[in-house]
């Protein structure tokens, strides 16, 4: 199958993603990508297997978000919010569902956004619209670099307001 490859597509002043539509008949779902690189590194075009799943009938938004340190807690996460209400509200396509992922940070951030639903209830969406979430060696803690931010050890295992598992509290 083929698919067409846009790429710098802003979805905030500052920050941009590349999106990979499968050519097909239908709706595609749509798998919002957030790369890893402990959230000082990393880019939207990182390998990956991006073509591959577009080739496959699956559509691919693969998006850059700030980096620390120049990104404080919680930019990165607000960003990573405003990627999906993009996705889902004003990129034009309509997709068969919706599912959020991403790779080390990028996986820290897609728990954030599954786990503390204010990141995304800023845009009327609530995480349980997501169809599914794909987390992929992500610390579920304190990520290390908001413990760096914060002057405390980076060894430190921390559960706070930082941290994807501290909303599994409220969970039902």
């Amino acid at each position: 199958m083929t698919f067409r490859k846009l790429t710098d597509i802003s979805y905030t002043d500052t920050q941009k993603l590349d999106l990979y539509l499968p050519d097909c008949e239908g709706k595609a779902p749509l798998f919002i990508f957030f790369h890893g690189g402990g959230i000082e590194n990393g880019d939207k075009a990182d390998p990956g297997s991006f073509a591959e799943l577009a080739e496959s009938g699956i559509a691919v938004a693969s998006a850059n978000y700030r980096l620390y340190p120049e990104a404080k807690f919680p930019e990165f996460i607000e960003d990573a919010a405003a990627a999906v209400a993009w996705c889902m509200k004003k990129s034009g396509e309509e997709f068969s569902g919706v599912y959020v992922g991403g790779s080390s940070a990028g996986s820290y951030l897609s728990m954030m956004l599954a786990f503390d639903e204010h990141y995304l209830m800023q845009y009327g969406i609530s995480p349980n619209e997501i169809d599914g979430y794909f987390f992929d060696a992500g610390q579920p803690t304190t990520h290390y670099n908001v413990l760096r931010e914060r002057g405390l050890d980076t060894r430190l295992v921390r559960v706070d307001e930082a941290a994807p598992i501290y909303f599994l509290k409220d969970a039902k």
